[in-house]
């Protein structure tokens, strides 16, 4: 009898238990969806050095819960602009094991940015996810792409206008045979248009089309280079053609390996370039090659002519905090045995500055007329600055030749430096030094 007791009172302990449990797994939905989970955050600063002193922030909610899937709501804020995250998922409880699939949404508010992702999985060593955003046409204006240039690019805030296509695309896996996540994205920004000031100097991008990839096993990421290419680059008037570059990317400067641009008939090159996008302090060689003489003579607004033949040389070039442009010596001239034909309608520029020089009346007519059809053997232009400060510099004028004069052919010898700022070099209003052969 006591030992039927006992039995009895197991029987009736096991069953509770088994309606407890019963109930417990019934009404499991219903407690998830009633969890009070408290708002994390995460300081973004070791994420980048941009970053610093911004958080995350995430509120995470359960909108509805099964045994056949559950979807979460998540709000807060990246780097101060305010986000949802929605994720729906299926749960598979097959003889095979359990399994999950769905997908999310992220959202930032009032910007066209919508990025949609896909996953699933059947544990935490066997799973894929792909995240895509649909190509998408930005301006300056929209919340994303002016806080980036809150965070990254403060000194162009302001100045930038800018529209052009985005997309991106992240895949990632992690296989029983390889259970180390692997992933791999790639961004294209393309059909870009730009224009901005740093400092005084106007720049205008016109086609520019950006590609930028990231691979990683594990922890290890794997930076590709960028490969930006445009159409057109003005830059205060000057323009480039068919810019290409490709482009390394340390912790907090970029290293432009090679880049290249048709300019003024011919090509400009560059190598190593580094630039701090903080900062905006660069230094650069600039080499020059096959320039067209003519167009040279076009940016001497104070001439007035044609030319042909093709120069070459090298401009090196510094840019302080986006602001001060100075360069070290610069040269650009004819080679040997290359001749070409110098048209000066107008040679005032260089007579007013032969008379300052001491030089007579008489052969300062001589000069004018010789040059007026004029094939120069010889030409060059040497850029010196002298005062860092003031940007004040000398850019010396040697033309070589022969001309035909009232029927004879004569040679001609003629060097001039001119003096002044930098823009005003551009512009020829100077004060000169001269000799004349």
């Amino acid at each position: 009898m006591k030992r039927k007791g006992i039995l009895k009172i197991a029987a009736i302990v096991l069953a509770v238990l088994l309606v407890a449990a019963i109930g417990f797994v019934v009404a499991l939905p219903t407690i998830v969806r009633s969890w009070k989970i408290p708002t994390m955050t995460w300081d973004l600063s070791t994420v980048s050095p941009s970053l610093t002193n911004q958080t995350a922030t995430a509120h995470v909610a359960v909108t509805k819960a099964s045994y056949g899937g559950c979807d979460v709501r998540v709000s807060g804020r990246v780097a101060g602009l305010p986000y949802t995250l929605t994720v729906k998922s299926d749960f598979d409880w097959s003889w095979t094991g359990p399994s999950v699939k769905g997908v999310s949404t992220l959202s930032i508010e009032e910007s066209r940015c919508r990025l949609k992702a896909d996953f699933s999985g059947k544990s935490t060593t066997s799973w894929r996810a792909k995240v895509e955003l649909e190509p998408v046409r930005l301006n300056e204006a929209d919340p994303l792409i002016h806080r980036v240039f809150e965070l990254m690019a403060t000194n162009l805030l302001g100045t930038c206008q800018l529209v052009g296509d985005l997309s991106l695309k992240v895949v990632a896996a992690s296989t029983k045979k390889v259970p180390v996540p692997t992933w791999k994205a790639s961004l294209v920004a393309d059909a870009v248009n730009a224009s901005f000031a740093a400092g005084e100097n106007p720049f205008e991008i016109r086609g520019l089309r950006l590609l930028a990839g990231v691979n990683g096993v594990g922890s290890h990421v794997d930076i590709q280079p960028l490969r930006p290419m445009a159409a057109n680059i003005e830059v205060g008037g000057f323009s480039l053609t068919n810019v290409h570059a490709t482009v390394f990317k340390d912790d907090k400067r970029y290293l432009v390996t090679e880049a290249g641009a048709g300019c003024c008939g011919g090509s400009v090159r560059l190598y190593s370039l580094f630039l701090n996008p903080e900062s905006l302090n660069a230094g650069v060689t600039l080499f020059l090659d096959d320039i067209e003489a003519g167009e040279v003579l076009k940016r001497l607004k104070g001439f007035k002519g044609a030319a042909s033949g093709r120069l070459h040389g090298k401009l090196p070039l510094t840019v302080l905090r986006g602001k001060k442009l100075r360069f070290k010596t610069a040269y650009l001239y004819s080679t040997p045995g290359e001749t070409g034909k110098l048209q000066l309608e107008d040679a005032a520029p260089i007579t007013d500055n032969l008379t300052r020089g001491g030089v007579s009346e008489n052969d300062c007519r001589n000069v004018a007329r010789a040059l007026k059809n004029l094939d120069y053997s010889v030409l060059k232009f040497d850029l010196k600055p002298e005062d860092l400060e003031t940007n004040m510099s000398a850019l010396a004028l040697k033309i070589e030749g022969s001309s035909t004069v009232d029927g004879q052919t004569v040679p001609v010898s003629v060097g001039v430096t001119f003096h002044g700022n930098f823009e005003e070099l551009i512009n020829m209003g100077l004060r000169a030094r001269s000799k004349v052969k």
